[in-house]
């Protein structure tokens, strides 16, 4: 297995991180900043982007191998990329919208939500779970071609969510700084359960 890590800003890279033996290599290197590694279901492509601080003809969202080699444009830039469980399309925030498109850029569709800050594949393919708005962000579901969009949870002022899925079609939540180090589990009808501990399943 192998962990991933990346450092914002210009001149930024991905490295991978054998944790066995802690050993560092640089995945997909070019002359301009690389960010939002993101592997795919089956672990054999990882989709990242590239130009987001720079900028430059390199600007875009990327798919390559999984040691980076390879990799092809096949987006404009964004960010929180997230696959779809066959690995056979991509999601992304750009521009405050969804862009969904296929793992090899073609059959783009942008859904136009707005606000959009953090999307995330559902398991079994049928949904996304996004998080819209800064201050007080809704958390809400909407399906790869646009529509059924609705409200799961409406934040407190000063909350935020970071969106996860987790086995069983249910997903973990982590909100702060409100509640800082909390954790709710959700299912996509809307109820919720929430603990302190960041390692309870």
């Amino acid at each position: 297995m192998v962990a991933s890590e990346t450092r914002f800003g210009r001149h930024a890279n991905i490295e991978s991180v054998d944790p066995a033996t802690g050993r560092l290599t640089t995945v997909a290197p070019a002359n301009v900043d690389t960010e939002n590694p993101t592997p795919s279901p089956d672990g054999q492509r990882l989709a990242f982007t590239r130009g987001y601080e720079e900028g430059g003809s390199a600007l875009g969202l990327y798919v390559a191998d999984a040691r980076g080699n390879h990799a092809r444009r096949i987006g404009p830039i964004g960010y929180s990329p997230t696959w779809s469980p066959d690995g056979s399309r991509l999601a992304y925030v750009r521009a405050s919208d969804v862009v969904v498109l296929r793992a090899d850029g073609t059959h783009g569709r942008r859904l136009h939500l707005g606000d959009v800050w953090q999307v995330a594949w559902s398991p079994r393919g049928g949904l996304l779970l996004i998080s819209r708005g800064r201050d007080a962000p809704s958390l809400q579901l909407v399906r790869p071609d646009g529509t059924g969009l609705r409200t799961l949870r409406q934040a407190s002022a000063g909350e935020a969510f970071l969106n996860l899925w987790v086995p069983k079609i249910r997903f973990c939540l982590q909100t702060g700084p409100l509640r800082e180090g909390a954790h709710d589990f959700g299912t996509p009808r809307g109820s919720f359960t929430n603990t302190s501990s960041p390692h309870r399943r």
